[in-house]
Protein backbone atom coordinates (compact mmCIF):
# COMPACT_ATOMS: atom_id res chain seq x y z
CA UNK A 1 0.00 0.00 0.00
CA UNK A 2 1.54 3.06 -1.34
CA UNK A 3 0.04 6.37 1.48
CA UNK A 4 0.88 9.59 -0.45
CA UNK A 5 0.65 12.96 1.63
CA UNK A 6 0.04 16.07 0.76
CA UNK A 7 0.65 19.51 2.04
CA UNK A 8 -2.70 20.40 3.62
CA UNK A 9 -2.58 23.98 2.40
CA UNK A 10 -2.54 22.52 -1.23
CA UNK A 11 -4.31 19.66 -0.72
CA UNK A 12 -7.78 21.64 0.32
CA UNK A 13 -7.79 23.89 -2.59
CA UNK A 14 -6.93 20.40 -4.82
CA UNK A 15 -9.75 18.82 -3.28
CA UNK A 16 -12.04 21.79 -3.24
CA UNK A 17 -11.39 22.53 -7.25
CA UNK A 18 -11.75 18.56 -8.19
CA UNK A 19 -15.05 18.44 -6.37
CA UNK A 20 -16.20 20.99 -8.75
CA UNK A 21 -15.60 19.76 -11.75
CA UNK A 22 -16.60 16.20 -10.68
CA UNK A 23 -19.92 18.12 -10.31
CA UNK A 24 -19.78 19.86 -13.25
CA UNK A 25 -18.56 16.03 -15.36
CA UNK A 26 -20.91 14.25 -13.95
CA UNK A 27 -23.54 15.86 -11.69
CA UNK A 28 -26.97 15.14 -12.90
CA UNK A 29 -28.27 18.26 -11.17
CA UNK A 30 -27.07 22.12 -11.12
CA UNK A 31 -24.14 21.97 -8.79
CA UNK A 32 -24.35 23.72 -5.85
CA UNK A 33 -21.08 24.85 -3.65
CA UNK A 34 -21.95 26.81 -0.91
CA UNK A 35 -20.95 23.95 1.77
CA UNK A 36 -18.42 22.67 -0.33
CA UNK A 37 -15.39 23.66 1.88
CA UNK A 38 -17.13 22.83 5.08
CA UNK A 39 -17.62 18.89 3.67
CA UNK A 40 -14.16 18.96 2.30
CA UNK A 41 -12.51 20.02 5.87
CA UNK A 42 -14.73 17.73 7.67
CA UNK A 43 -14.49 14.88 5.33
CA UNK A 44 -10.36 14.38 5.42
CA UNK A 45 -10.46 14.30 9.54
CA UNK A 46 -13.46 11.19 9.18
CA UNK A 47 -11.22 9.62 6.62
CA UNK A 48 -8.27 9.85 8.20
CA UNK A 49 -9.86 8.31 11.51
CA UNK A 50 -10.89 5.53 9.31
CA UNK A 51 -7.47 4.89 7.72
CA UNK A 52 -5.40 5.18 11.31
CA UNK A 53 -7.68 2.44 12.28
CA UNK A 54 -7.34 -0.12 9.61
CA UNK A 55 -3.49 0.82 9.32
CA UNK A 56 -2.89 -0.71 12.27
CA UNK A 57 -4.09 -3.69 11.48
CA UNK A 58 -1.94 -3.91 8.24
CA UNK A 59 2.08 -5.43 8.61
CA UNK A 60 4.07 -2.53 8.04
CA UNK A 61 6.02 -3.94 5.60
CA UNK A 62 3.28 -3.51 3.40
CA UNK A 63 2.81 -0.14 3.22
CA UNK A 64 4.70 3.01 2.75
CA UNK A 65 4.34 6.75 3.42
CA UNK A 66 5.37 8.92 0.73
CA UNK A 67 5.32 13.11 0.38
CA UNK A 68 3.89 14.30 -2.83
CA UNK A 69 6.33 16.91 -2.76
CA UNK A 70 9.65 14.53 -2.58
CA UNK A 71 7.77 12.85 -5.36
CA UNK A 72 7.69 15.54 -7.30
CA UNK A 73 10.78 16.28 -6.43
CA UNK A 74 12.44 13.25 -7.65
CA UNK A 75 10.48 10.98 -8.46
CA UNK A 76 12.63 7.90 -9.80
CA UNK A 77 14.63 8.07 -6.29
CA UNK A 78 10.87 7.96 -4.77
CA UNK A 79 9.85 5.41 -6.53
CA UNK A 80 13.13 3.30 -6.08
CA UNK A 81 12.75 3.75 -2.40
CA UNK A 82 8.77 2.52 -2.42
CA UNK A 83 10.35 -0.82 -4.52
CA UNK A 84 13.25 -1.11 -1.94
CA UNK A 85 10.86 -0.76 1.23
CA UNK A 86 7.77 -2.57 -0.01
CA UNK A 87 10.30 -5.95 -1.84
CA UNK A 88 8.53 -5.07 -5.01
CA UNK A 89 11.67 -6.96 -7.19
CA UNK A 90 14.50 -5.54 -9.15
CA UNK A 91 14.20 -1.38 -9.66
CA UNK A 92 17.20 -1.55 -12.33
CA UNK A 93 14.22 -3.66 -14.48
CA UNK A 94 12.04 -0.25 -14.91
CA UNK A 95 14.79 2.66 -13.74
CA UNK A 96 15.00 3.57 -17.54
CA UNK A 97 11.04 3.66 -18.41
CA UNK A 98 11.18 5.43 -15.49
CA UNK A 99 13.39 8.20 -16.38
CA UNK A 100 12.21 8.81 -19.67
CA UNK A 101 8.69 9.05 -18.45
CA UNK A 102 9.92 11.42 -16.26
CA UNK A 103 11.90 13.36 -18.51
CA UNK A 104 8.85 13.31 -21.12
CA UNK A 105 6.61 15.39 -18.18
CA UNK A 106 8.66 18.00 -17.22
CA UNK A 107 6.76 20.81 -18.61
CA UNK A 108 3.78 20.11 -16.60
CA UNK A 109 3.40 22.17 -13.90
CA UNK A 110 0.77 21.56 -10.79
CA UNK A 111 -2.21 23.69 -10.41
CA UNK A 112 -1.69 26.94 -8.19
CA UNK A 113 -3.85 27.70 -5.51
CA UNK A 114 -3.84 31.08 -2.94
CA UNK A 115 -6.02 31.01 -0.06
CA UNK A 116 -6.87 33.61 1.94
CA UNK A 117 -5.43 33.56 5.71
CA UNK A 118 -8.76 32.85 7.53
CA UNK A 119 -9.08 30.33 5.19
CA UNK A 120 -5.83 28.68 5.85
CA UNK A 121 -6.39 29.20 9.75
CA UNK A 122 -9.26 27.00 9.05
CA UNK A 123 -7.65 24.00 7.37
CA UNK A 124 -4.84 24.32 9.81
CA UNK A 125 -7.09 24.35 13.03
CA UNK A 126 -9.79 21.60 11.14
CA UNK A 127 -6.50 19.63 9.79
CA UNK A 128 -4.34 20.25 12.51
CA UNK A 129 -3.46 16.14 13.11
CA UNK A 130 -3.05 15.75 9.84
CA UNK A 131 -0.57 18.70 9.76
CA UNK A 132 1.07 17.14 12.79
CA UNK A 133 1.29 13.60 11.98
CA UNK A 134 2.56 13.95 8.43
CA UNK A 135 5.38 16.59 9.66
CA UNK A 136 3.55 19.92 7.52
CA UNK A 137 4.38 22.89 9.30
CA UNK A 138 1.19 25.01 7.93
CA UNK A 139 3.67 26.57 6.07
CA UNK A 140 4.86 24.36 3.53
CA UNK A 141 3.22 26.09 0.53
Amino acid sequence: FIHLTRDPLVLFPSTRRLWQSLDAVQGCQLPRHEHLDQYVLETLPRMYAGFEKQRAELDPARIVDIRYEDLVADPVRVVEGIYQQLKLGDFSQVRAILETYVRNQQPYETNRHELSPDVSAEVFRRWQRYFEQYGYSGSDQ
